[in-house]
């Protein structure tokens, strides 16, 4: 669809900060010790109420990945080079993807549409594992001598993935890229089946600062409803049949409620 961005990036201004944000202070778990279990879990070893208590905003430390275990098990993987760290850590609007398991193609972003401001302020970070960079190489694309970059996409390098579902894994980059550029302000995430054609200064600009946004999204192009969701994985054997079912469940108990398209797409989604 079109999208009615701005001609430059030249006049465009961050608004002020938006009173209906609440600002508070969020820690994360860095480290459990104790005989939790054996292995240490990305994720942590979160309880219910630990869960129930992090979606208050307010000052807390949370269960949010990255949770090293004592003894034997200092990681619980997707570990990073710590040059990519700091550059990382540097980074105030970040674009990233991920390709894990050589499941894609390289898409490089339209370069001739990217303003030089964007290439200078805004990091692009291609996460990819050392079997994708090992393609990546056979096919004769090599990141250069000067950052390790291919076209825009500065490449970072991930070993010791946390899951042995290469989707899981992919989920990290996804849904944390908060903890993965700490100091950014804003960032955007790029399924590795999509190519970049517009500035990312321009996206967020439209889809954030003109209307107040916090947080943009697209709908699914096909299904709004989990439970259409739960069947089309099943289908497409995305995963053991079972467990889709017992995480089904809970996502029931937990209240969520079947979307009904007699509402109309107008109206919020439920849950």
């Amino acid at each position: 669809c079109d999208v009615k961005f701005l001609d430059s990036v030249s006049y465009i201004l961050e608004p002020e900060h938006n009173t209906k944000f609440n600002r508070f202070s969020l820690g994360f778990v860095q480290r459990e010790e104790g005989n939790l279990l054996d292995k240490a879990t990305f994720g942590g070893h979160q309880s219910l109420r630990d869960r129930e208590k992090s979606y208050h905003a307010e000052n807390q430390s949370i269960h949010c990945g990255f949770v090293g275990g004592g003894g034997g098990h200092p990681t619980a993987g997707f570990d990073l080079d710590e040059n990519d760290r700091r550059y990382m850590s540097t980074c105030r609007v970040a674009v990233s993807s991920c390709i894990f398991g050589n499941s894609d193609f390289l898409r490089r972003p339209t370069s001739k549409l990217i303003s030089e401001y964007s290439k200078i302020n805004v990091c692009f970070v291609m996460f990819l594992d050392e079997q994708s960079l090992g393609k990546l190489a056979a096919e004769g694309i090599i990141p250069d001598d000067n950052g390790r970059k291919i076209g825009l996409w500065k490449i970072v390098v991930v070993k010791n993935l946390p899951y042995d579902d290469l989707r899981k894994s992919g989920k990290v980059p996804k849904f944390l890229s908060h903890r993965l550029f700490p100091s950014s302000r804003y960032s955007i995430w790029l399924d590795s089946k999509l190519k970049l054609n517009a500035d990312p200064m321009l996206i967020i600009e439209y889809f954030l600062w003109r209307n107040g946004s916090e947080y943009a999204i697209s709908d699914h192009y096909a299904r709004r409803c989990v439970w259409e969701e739960v069947l089309q994985n099943k289908r497409l054997n995305k995963y053991n049949s079972s467990a889709i079912d017992e995480q089904f469940l809970f996502y029931q108990s937990d209240g969520l409620t079947k979307y009904e398209s007699s509402s109309g797409n107008d109206v919020p989604l439920p849950s």
